[in-house]
């Protein structure tokens, strides 16, 4: 008999995986309370240039209500609602919506406002209490910038060997303003689509995914102070304090894996991003984690990993080579089931042979740059 081990009991609990015809409404919600400062040069870090060198809990606090409609055996209807804070002010959205058809027992369809199928733990972006981190490993996760689409995908699952599998096809498009580089931009993702194998083993699951669309890109950098560059997504923009592309192809392909033995556990993820021309860096990225468990104390440390691949250009300035890396130590408590103490602390670096500032923000040219992000932070599930 397979045995069947619950890596993240927080999905189970926020019914995210499955629902159960038995109650035709059922209500859960999950949020993180948090604080963070930049400790190092003044400047903003992060996708969305969240993080700075004042105490501020918008970069980590969240919270979600998710309700499930079973309309028939066989139907459903899903909902998300997500408080966050993009940037500098929070914002309450519908993250997700949309119906779901069971179609056997091997067989479900979806169709409406989906999470991007884009990495490992994509279905749990936003449930802290899910995963040992505060934050997401920004290398490998600050590499798409999009986590929702319209659109539909086939989840399959079947035996392969002695073990369980799950194939996800997706089909989609999505038009969302997102922060690249620090700036506001208008990101539309056509024709995309997805295939990717989840297999789960004795001690985890391991999952590789393949995305790839067509990407227009419209960003306005007067929403910043001066324009932002070095980030893996900003481009030669100075002329006219704008970027517009059109029609870029772009793919991204991850492989990763958990694992829980005992009481080690461990998480990792690796993955590249192609994107058509010099303005849209290519990117290679990584990271590991593990960690250990004391009861209900659970320290563990994570190393990140970033490099661009391609001769991408910053203000005509070359940032081929460029490189980040960081080091992240944390501390969870579990003081009772559904909830959890974090604490947080992360070194970063960038470096690149004519200066690299990876995600951080800097006015001026590229440059090297390092800081330190302490972060603490409450999970909670209900």
């Amino acid at each position: 008999m397979r045995r069947q081990r619950n890596i993240l009991p927080a999905l189970v609990a926020l019914g995210l995986c499955s629902g159960t015809a038995q109650a035709e409404f059922s209500m859960n919600g999950f949020g993180t309370l948090g604080v963070a400062e930049v400790h190092g040069e003044q400047r903003r870090y992060g996708l969305m240039g969240e993080y700075n060198d004042e105490l501020r809990t918008e970069p980590v606090t969240r919270a979600g209500l998710q309700g499930r409609y079973q309309i028939t055996d066989n139907l459903s209807a899903t909902g998300q609602l997500l408080v966050k804070a993009p940037r500098n002010s929070y914002e309450l959205e519908a993250e997700w919506a949309y119906l779901s058809y069971q179609a056997s027992d091997e067989l479900e369809l979806r169709a409406g406002r989906l999470r991007l199928p884009a990495f490992l733990l994509s279905e749990s972006l936003d449930v802290g209490y899910s995963y040992p981190w505060i934050r997401l490993p920004t290398e490998v996760y600050g590499q798409v910038p999009i986590s929702r689409y319209i659109g539909g995908d086939m989840l399959y699952s079947f035996g392969l060997g002695d073990y369980d599998a799950t194939l996800q096809l997706m089909l989609g498009q999505t038009d969302d303003e997102v922060y690249m580089g620090g700036a506001e931009t208008d990101l539309e993702s056509r024709d995309m689509w997805s295939a990717s194998l989840t297999v789960q083993y004795d001690y985890g699951r391991v999952r590789i995914g393949h995305l790839a669309s067509s990407i227009d890109v419209d960003t306005d950098f007067t929403t910043v102070a001066e324009m932002p560059p070095g980030s893996f997504v900003t481009g030669n923009a100075r002329r006219d304090f704008g970027l517009v592309l059109e029609g870029l192809d772009g793919s991204f392909t991850s492989l990763g894996y958990t694992y829980e033995n005992n009481n080690w556990i461990g998480y990792g993820e690796v993955a590249v991003r192609k994107v058509d021309g010099p303005d849209f860096p290519d990117t290679r990225s990584a990271f590991l984690t593990v960690g250990y468990r004391f009861d209900n104390l659970m320290p563990h440390l994570t190393w990140g990993w970033a490099e661009i691949t391609d001769d991408a250009r910053v203000n005509g300035v070359s940032i081929k080579d460029g490189e980040q890396t960081s080091w992240t130590m944390g501390l969870r408590y579990d003081p009772q089931p559904g909830l959890a103490f974090k604490v947080e602390y992360n070194v970063i670096e960038t470096e690149g042979r004519n200066g690299f500032s990876g995600l951080f923000e800097t006015a001026g040219m590229p440059r090297n740059a390092d800081a330190e992000v302490l972060s603490l932070a409450v999970d909670f599930v209900f």
